[in-house]
């Protein structure tokens, strides 16, 4: 879908909802069609920090749903278009069919294939379980995170229990991840059993979710193993969240990653944060805490501390939101890094974000 027909959608159909019902004495089924998305403009200003230039960067982000939904049978294409404007001298447009799939349903069954999201994390940071769409918890501005081309088979045993399977082609490959899921609930936690493959890789993990008291406490643990090279590779994550009575969320999460370093680089450009199944963060050992407030019903404040010891890496990110009018938000962002370089712990990078959000 080009940037004509984005354009053309977004004026024209602003909002679509269409029901059609067909009833009888024995038999009632409703057909429903909607249609929504939302057009965003981020504005990015990267601070010069030692030899890095001040850079501004501009995206305009446009999302378009589509959803078909009746008794038994479900369909949705999603589109998301962006306009990137990264200091070259024209803009660079970039289209790309995010969901585009078909559900069968009945009481007990589900059957979904096409391109769609596949998570299976339980963690709100890091999620080692989540073995097909891996994403960047610092990547803000995609709430939606990417999917996978992929069939995947739920099967509800009762309201305690199901069973999933699932089949994904590899990203830029003719390969096929699989895996299957086992979740029940036992001692007032929901738990989780994972086994399958990855890009040649056979990985086995559990996940948990439940409270101590009034405090959340959630946990993923994945194992990889390469049966060619014999590689072994563990993350581990927890996490803690707890709601205060004057409205405070505080939250706190770790995370283990085998194949995370250990000691600060001598370039921590080198570094990328484009994660992977079993490589989430960078470093090795990482922390966070964080805490977000509703100021008013219409301001609601966040901030985030990211702590990498041994690596001695820190990531501070707070940010506000703010409901303009119905349907208009704007948020700022700050993203600074601070880092050892050279014996010294200095910024290594501070990048300011301010973004408006309509949503349709």
């Amino acid at each position: 879908m080009g940037l004509v027909s984005t354009v053309f959608l977004l004026l024209v159909f602003p909002s679509i909802t269409t029901r059609a019902q067909k009833n009888d004495a024995e038999h009632s089924d409703a057909i429903h069609f909607s249609f929504n998305g939302y057009l965003k403009d981020l504005n990015s200003f990267r601070l010069p920090v030692k030899k890095t230039p001040f850079h501004y960067g501009n995206l305009v982000h446009n999302r378009l749903n589509l959803k078909w939904q009746s008794t038994h049978f479900n369909a949705s294409a999603e589109v998301r278009n962006r306009l990137i404007w990264n200091s070259a001298p024209r803009p660079t447009f970039v289209g790309k069919l995010e969901r585009g799939w078909i559900e069968h349903k009945s009481t007990r069954w589900s059957i979904k294939a096409g391109r769609q999201r596949i998570n299976w994390g339980m963690n709100n940071a890091w999620n080692p379980n989540d073995v097909f769409n891996a994403y960047n918890m610092f990547d803000f501005d995609y709430e939606e995170r990417a999917g996978v081309d992929g069939i995947r088979i739920h099967y509800q045993k009762n309201e305690m229990s199901a069973i999933e399977l699932v089949a994904a082609k590899v990203p830029a490959g003719k390969t096929m991840n699989g895996a299957i899921k086992y979740s029940f609930n036992r001692s007032n936690y929901d738990w989780q059993m994972i086994a399958g493959f990855n890009q040649g890789k056979i990985n086995i993990g559990v996940g948990w979710q439940g409270s101590i008291g009034e405090t959340g406490f959630k946990g993923e643990v994945q194992y990889f193993v390469s049966h060619n090279k014999g590689r072994q590779i563990l993350n581990a994550s927890v996490e803690f969240d707890h709601i205060t009575k004057n409205g405070w969320y505080l939250h706190g999460a770790a995370l283990f990653n085998q194949l995370g370093t250990t000691s600060a680089p001598s370039d921590w450009s080198s570094l990328s944060f484009q994660n992977k199944p079993d490589n989430l963060m960078p470093t090795r050992w990482n922390m966070m805490t964080g805490a977000s407030k509703e100021i008013t019903p219409l301001v609601n404040g966040k901030i985030g501390l990211l702590y990498a010891p041994f690596a001695n890496l820190m990531v501070f990110y707070p940010s506000l939101s703010v409901n303009v009018i119905t349907n208009l938000d704007l948020d700022v962002f700050v993203q600074s890094m601070l880092a050892t370089t050279h014996g010294n712990f200095s910024g290594i990078g501070h990048s300011i974000f301010a973004r408006a959000k309509y949503s349709f």
